[in-house]
Parts: C-alpha cells; structure tokens; sequence
C-alpha cells in the first residue's frame, strides 16, 4: 500500500524530475505496485502445486495470463501509453491468481473451512518460519545490498549526467529478468522431484537392513556423526535427480545465456536508437550471458539444498554472496 506513494520519491532520488517520461514513470509505478500481493500469492501457489506435480494449473494460469496481458495492452495501450501498459499486466496478473486460486480450491491445495485455516496458521505455520528464516534473511540482505549499489550506480550515472549508460543499465536489468525464469524453473523441478527421489532412496535402504542377515541387524548402532553424515549424504535415485539438474543447467543455461546476450550485442536498436545507448549495450552483453549461465547452475544446486531442507548451509551462501 505504501510504495504507489513512496514511488515518485524513491524515483526522485534516481533522477532528476526534469527527466522526459519521468511522469509516465511514476504512473507505471504506482499501477504496478497494486499486483504486488497478487505476484506473491502466485508464486506461493504456483510452488505449491509444483510440490504437487501438477503442472497443468500454473501451464493454464500462465495461458491466460498471456492472453489477458495482450488483450490490455491492445485496449489500453493506444489511450493510455505507459500507464496502459501496466494496467494491462496488473489485470494479467490478477487473472492468473484467480486461475491459481480456481485450480487451488478444485485440487485441496488450500484450507477447507475457517478450523482448517485456524489450524495450518499454528505448528505449520510455525515451521515454515522457522525453516526459511536463514534464507529469508540472506536475501533481504542480498536484495539490500543490489539496491544500494544500483542505487550508487544510477546516481552517479545521473550526476555526470551519462544517462546512456544508466539506460543501458535498465535494458539488461529487464532482459535478465525476462531470461531468469529458465534458471528459476530448474530450482523448482528440482525441489518438485527430488524429495520422493530420497524417500525410495530411504525406502530401498531401510528394505535392505530388513533384509540383512540377523547378525548385522543385531550389530551396535554407528556413531551419532556417522549417522548424521549418511542421512545427509543422497542415494542413487537422488543422485540421478541432481545430475539430470546439473546437466539441464549447462545445456538450457547456456542456450538461455547466449540468446539473452546475443539480443543486444547483436540487435542493440530493438531496445534503443540512442547509438550512444546501443554502444554501451554492446560493451556489456557478455556480462549479461555470464549472469544467466551462473544462474542457472545456481538454481539447480539452490533447488537441492532447499529439497533436502539445507537451509542454514543456503543461508549462509546468500549472505557470502550479498
């Protein structure tokens, strides 16, 4: 509720009001902000039914989405400009949370009744704060300090006046974005089908210690540590898991990483016919291929330590990285 309001300041302290478009700016800002609760619940619900194996329903709310995104912009756009264009992906994207919530309801991903409700904000509740809280840190601190150095960066791209550069900067900043999501998917996949890979792995092995001969059962148990370490280690079906992620990672990754830098190395003026801005696109491309291609091989070992709960590890590489 609070960022249509601190939108034209936070912007202000970007660049100077003077700027051409910074009204328009402003008005995409704040109309954007509305979908931010909607974004958030999507995303819940979209891992959600992940964790589930059902694809269909985030396949179908996307679907939808696409479609009511386009149909707003064909409406929107020509009598509104910038501002219609966000109102449009702000529709897009309410769309795709009723979509979600459809599929929710009809599939028992959420609450019942007011009891059920009553019940999943105790102990579950309980839990999922206390598991994501390292990570949830991390990132608050990564975020925190992405924000202070973009913010050091524009600034001082505003100050000297270079704004083809702070331009530039925006271009890749949003081409990333648009690219991410295949490293982001890996991480899903991964939290989807590796927890069911370690219970067969769990599952095979405890069907083996049934199986020993009587003298082996009977045998004193190992040291705490050995036990900790075995429980931590993955069985072949994980193993398999994570390879398969790893491999996807290398080969989608880096197709993703040569299309998403070979746009504006190659075809800078589909962004921009400043050649000052086109320039500078052109110098760093190559940045923009090696963030996705470390992205994606990010998001796959990201996934695992998440699917098999390693969060205070996670945790502490987020704060490495911040």
């Amino acid at each position: 509720a609070a960022l249509p309001r601190l939108g034209p300041a936070a912007l202000g302290a970007l660049l100077p009001r003077a700027t051409p478009n910074f009204a328009a700016a402003v008005a995409y800002g704040r109309v954007r902000a509305l979908a931010f609760a909607p974004s958030l619940l999507i995303v819940v619900l979209q891992s959600t039914a992940l964790a589930r194996r059902d694809v269909r329903a985030p396949l179908a709310a996307a679907g939808l989405s696409a479609f009511a995104n386009l149909a707003g912009d064909a409406l929107l756009v020509p009598r509104f400009g910038l501002a219609g264009a966000a109102a449009a992906t702000t529709a897009a994207q309410v769309v795709a949370l009723g979509a979600m919530l459809d599929a929710s309801s009809r599939g028992d991903y959420l609450p019942g009744g007011v009891s059920a409700w009553r019940r999943a904000a105790g102990a579950p509740l309980r839990r999922v704060f206390k598991d994501g809280a390292p990570i949830v840190a991390a990132l608050a601190a990564k975020t925190s300090v992405l924000l202070a150095l973009s913010y050091a960066a524009a600034t001082a791209a505003a100050a000297r006046g270079n704004l083809a550069d702070l331009a530039a900067h925006q271009i890749l900043v949003g081409l990333y974005f648009v690219f991410a999501p295949v490293g982001d998917a890996l991480s899903q996949t991964v939290q989807t089908f590796l927890p069911r890979s370690v219970a067969t792995d769990r599952a095979a092995e405890a069907a083996e210690v049934a199986d020993a001969p009587a003298q082996l059962r009977d045998a004193p148990p190992a040291p705490t540590s050995s036990r900790r370490t075995a429980s931590r280690s993955l069985g072949p079906s994980s193993r398999a898991v994570v390879r398969g992620a790893v491999a996807a990672a290398v080969a989608l990754g880096g197709l993703d990483a040569l299309l998403a830098s070979a746009l504006p190395a190659r075809l800078p003026f589909l962004f921009s016919a400043d050649p000052a801005v086109a320039a500078a696109l052109r110098e760093t491309a190559p940045y923009l291929g090696a963030a996705l291609l470390v992205h994606g091989l990010s998001s796959a070992a990201e996934g695992t330590m998440l699917a098999t709960r390693d969060a205070g590890v996670l945790g502490a590489l987020y704060a490495v990285d911040a």
